[in-house]
């Protein structure tokens, strides 16, 4: 509410102006509107509203010119003039407000605005432009043109002002149409009085003008200028108005017409216009509150049932249908709350009886440790999942027992800090098993640059649940079951985004936009109607939000966001490494070296690659080592972890593993203050490379082809690298002297004259020069018999 106090006080001053004799009215009605329209201008500035503002200071000056037009005669013509331009302004800008907000319901309803606008149209010719004109005041093109102009625009606000202020839902705006609407009414008399009388007064016409502004003041009031509601045709609030209105002009017209009453000037005109718009404004401002009270219980009905039903029924108020349909679905609520106990209890026996089989899986763990890593994942996974579901639901059921049903209880106590893209992976490895007998529906997790080691506190079941159903559903929707899902993972600002899209058969518009509420399923023979409600109210929970966008026959996104949480202290962020450092990879599985010699190629570092703890054990240490260590071998039974703490290198290690989520190897890595990166990011970890400040950066390298050379000087020079170039091997010889045994050497693999690089890089390793790479074109696997010789491609590797 904006000070109101000063409103309602200065209301009632205005309002006690009708005891003030017709004589003193250019002494004190014509100062008190100049005083209402400063004290609008004042609180108009606080909404900001750029066209209003200017309309309400059009309004101030058009006033204060008016009451030095009929206080300094003798400055008569100049004070009109710049009085009615100023009311051109005014009006101006009232249209262009008006339309700026309500341009939606104007063009919608312009039927009814051109019939009232034709209306309005004849009474001013007829009433005030033609008069004025054969009365040769002002006889000038500027106040003929002005005049026109400002009587169109007028009327034009006026017939706005009906059909906007009797379908209102907002204080603001009902006390400002109407205010507006009778400063129209008064306008008409104004103009006539001014430009035709000159010296006489037709009646009421400056008390129209003066409660016009009040009402328009007492808007300010109110907040809620922003609420652009409108109320149906059929609402109790438009028909009420028009109920009285319409019968009190047919009442006026059947007067007229049996000659109870002429309209043989304005005088008489201005009379009837008065005392139409009285019972008008009496009538609009009682339904608009009688509506409010019909809302408030409509809205009461809206929070004990949250399904909209469509019924068909045909009721005489668009209220009484809504209240039919909040009854209706009420019921239907409850109907569905029956069925939800019911699953409950089927979910609880499902629990309970697949408590043995499982037993049996989990004994069968041990027997399973020959198998590739890849399927000894997707076996322990599954049964972890299967462990979990059975124990959620028997913790429901438990808890829906002895409280009475609610689906969306606000349980928080399972929330954990989880690695999202780990619970996507192990979902999406599922699927892909789960729908294999389809092979032309492609599923797909996209993880980008930015979805490194994005973590949220959310129950990790109803997550992979929810990601679950979501791919389901995308299935489902795949015609001829053929086409693609894709499942990408990012993050913006604090948020986890996770994106689920397909190209299936899309959602129509009308189902589309209820999606998500209880109970209510779409394109699914036996759906209960639980899928969606139940993965938007769980992600709520998490303060997060579910938006379904669709497109018929293009496809479906399912958009999820929920808040990011702190990374825990035992995941690996990032990776420092630098010049000097030594890279030991100890893996049995090939994939994971082959990643690691990607990742870390570019860089120019030794890298050493392990497969099993004995190698380990071989090996001999030096000081600037960094261990990348799997915590499971197969054959062996000590694991990474053991390795570590055995050969004392717990402090320069990383374990890569997807046991990460153990809880007892988080607490021997935590004990330990051991990082662990997860298997499936080893290829998104971030790599912190630090030049040794020490030192020049020097690259050499021998090759015979130009362009090859010419790409590596451009890419050397934007990192900032000296790069040294021999186009033959005699030339790289003449100057070996000069260069440092710490150097990289890059060599091609076939040079001049039929002169090998390996055979080069031999005589180099034998003459102490420790960083020699091949640099060709041919696959690695050919010089595998060198083992000691690292091989790259073409590409600059800086």
């Amino acid at each position: 509410m904006r000070s109101k106090t000063i409103i309602i006080s200065l209301f009632f001053l205005g309002i006690s102006s009708i005891f003030i004799p017709k004589s003193y009215w250019n002494y004190a009605i014509l100062p008190l509107e100049v005083f209402i329209d400063f004290f609008i201008l004042f609180f108009s500035f606080k909404i900001k509203k750029a066209y209003w503002n200017i309309a309400i200071i059009g309004l101030l000056i058009g006033d204060t010119f008016y009451f030095l037009n009929h206080n300094f005669p003798d400055q008569n013509n100049t004070f009109f003039t710049i009085s009615e331009f100023s009311f051109s302004i005014y009006i101006t800008f009232i249209f262009a407000y008006l339309w700026k907000n309500f341009k939606f319901i104007i063009k919608k309803e312009l039927l009814y605005i051109i019939l009232i606008l034709s209306i309005n149209i004849f009474i001013s010719w007829h009433f005030v432009i033609s008069p004025y004109i054969n009365s040769g005041n002002y006889a000038s093109i500027f106040f003929y043109l002005n005049s026109i102009f400002y009587r169109l625009l007028e009327a034009m606000v006026l017939s706005i002002s009906v059909i906007l202020s009797i379908r209102t839902y907002s204080n603001y705006w009902l006390y400002i149409l109407q205010g507006l609407f009778l400063l129209s009414i008064s306008s008409i008399a104004l103009g006539y009085n001014s430009g035709v009388l000159v010296d006489k007064y037709v009646p009421l016409h400056e008390y129209g003008w003066l409660l016009g502004l009040l009402l328009i003041l007492l808007g300010q009031i109110f907040d809620d200028e922003n609420n652009l509601s409108i109320a149906k045709w059929k609402s109790i609030r438009v028909q009420l108005v028009w109920i009285i209105f319409v019968s009190n002009c047919l009442f006026t017209i059947f007067l007229y017409l049996f000659g109870l009453f002429s309209l043989k000037d304005t005088f008489q005109f201005t009379f009837l216009l008065f005392g139409i718009y009285g019972l008008w404004f009496i009538s609009n401002t009682m339904s608009f509150y009688i509506f409010k009270n019909v809302k408030s219980i409509l809205e009461n009905i809206e929070k004990q049932s949250k399904l909209t039903v469509d019924i068909k029924i045909k009721l005489p108020f668009s209220e009484l249908q809504e209240f039919a349909k909040k009854l209706h679905s009420a019921y239907k609520t409850i109907e569905t709350q029956n069925k939800f106990i019911a699953i409950s209890e089927v979910s609880a026996q499902v629990a309970h009886d697949i408590r043995s089989p499982l037993a049996a899986l989990d004994s069968s763990l041990n027997d399973i440790s020959q198998l590739p890593e890849e399927k000894r994942i997707i076996i322990r996974n599954a049964i972890n999942r299967i462990r979990d579901i059975a124990n959620n639901l028997l913790e429901k059921y438990r808890y829906n027992s002895k409280e009475k049903f609610d689906f969306d209880n606000n349980q928080t106590k399972n929330l954990k800090t989880c690695l999202i893209s780990t619970l996507i992976d192990q979902v999406i490895t599922e699927k892909r098993l789960q729908y294999k007998t389809k092979p032309q529906i492609n599923i797909d997790f996209e993880l980008t640059n930015n979805s490194y080691g994005l973590f949220s506190n959310i129950e990790p079941i109803e997550f992979k649940r929810i990601i679950s159903n979501l791919v389901n559903n995308s299935v489902e929707a795949m015609p001829d079951d053929k086409g693609n899902i894709k499942i990408i993972l990012l993050s913006e600002n604090e948020y986890v985004i996770v994106k689920v899209k397909d190209d299936g058969r899309g959602i129509p518009p009308e189902i589309l936009s209820r999606l998500g509420e209880k109970g209510l399923t779409f394109n699914k023979k036996d759906g209960s109607g639980l899928g969606l409600y139940h993965s938007k109210t769980t992600i709520e929970k998490w303060s997060g939000k579910l938006e379904i966008k669709s497109q018929i026959n293009k496809g479906t996104g399912v958009i999820i966001k929920i808040p990011k949480a702190e990374t825990p202290s035992w995941f690996c962020e990032k990776i420092n490494i630098n010049s000097k450092t030594k890279i030991i990879v100890i893996d049995d599985d090939e994939t994971i070296h082959n990643i690691w010699e990607d990742r870390f190629k570019k860089y120019n570092i030794e890298i050493i690659h392990l497969y099993n703890p004995d190698d380990l054990k071989h090996y001999r240490e030096t000081e600037k080592e960094l261990y990348l260590i799997d915590y499971e071998f197969k054959g062996y039974r000590e694991n990474g972890l053991d390795l570590m703490e055995e050969l004392n290198i717990s402090n320069k290690s990383i374990l890569v593993t997807s046991h990460f989520e153990e809880e007892g190897i988080i607490g021997r890595c935590r004990k330990l203050n051991i990082k662990i990166i997860p298997k499936l990011l080893s290829g998104f970890v971030p790599v912190i490379f630090t030049e040794d400040e020490n030192k020049v950066k020097e690259v050499v390298l021998i090759d015979d082809d130009e362009l090859v050379l010419m790409n590596w000087q451009i890419s050397a020079k934007k990192k900032g690298i000296k790069l040294i170039k021999y186009k033959n091997s005699k030339d790289f010889y003449k100057d070996i002297d000069k260069i440092d045994k710490e150097t990289p050497i890059y060599i091609d693999s076939e040079l001049e004259e039929g002169i090998k690089g390996e055979e080069i890089a031999k005589d180099l390793r034998e003459k102490g020069f420790k960083k020699i790479i091949l640099e060709t074109g041919y696959s690695p696997e050919r010089f595998k018999d060198i083992s000691w010789l690292k091989v790259t491609g073409k590409e600059p590797p800086f």
